[in-house]
């Protein structure tokens, strides 16, 4: 009997800690600026791997795992920013319409590249997964 209460109490503690955990996106930044098209580029061929084992550096956003890695860049005008899917389904990388970029649908291996010419805020999200979003910071 002794055995049973404390086998229970020991559930009860881990379904309440399981239970009061939450995970909270960050805010995104709200899109600022943005009236001038925007030039981008896409690259079609299968890429090779990049190493997930160090931090990327650059202007590369992984997709990876139904995420983008990492979720925010700044980069300075003129500069390019590329997304790279390395997860095992297809992603999409999408921008409102107020941004003039076209929307991106990437295979596994697939990358696209975008120009940013204008500073301000530019939000995207990949359609197919409505809950993965990031930000470019343009300075």
């Amino acid at each position: 009997m002794k055995y049973l209460f404390s086998l229970l109490m020991i559930i009860t503690v881990f379904l309440f800690m399981t239970g009061c955990t939450q995970i909270i996106p960050p805010a995104q930044p709200e899109v600022t600026g943005t009236s001038a098209p925007v030039t981008y580029t896409i690259t079609t061929t299968t890429i090779p791997a990049v190493s997930t084992s160090a931090p990327l550096y650059g202007n590369v956003i992984v997709i990876q795992k139904m995420t983008f890695v990492p979720a925010q860049i700044t980069i300075s005008s003129g500069t390019l920013a590329r997304w790279v899917n390395e997860d095992t389904v297809t992603h999409s990388v999408m921008f409102p319409e107020a941004d003039k970029i076209d929307s991106i649908v990437l295979s596994p291996g697939q990358a696209f590249t975008v120009r940013f010419d204008n500073p301000g805020v530019y939000n995207y999200s990949d359609s197919i997964y409505p809950s993965m979003q990031g930000a470019i910071v343009v300075t």
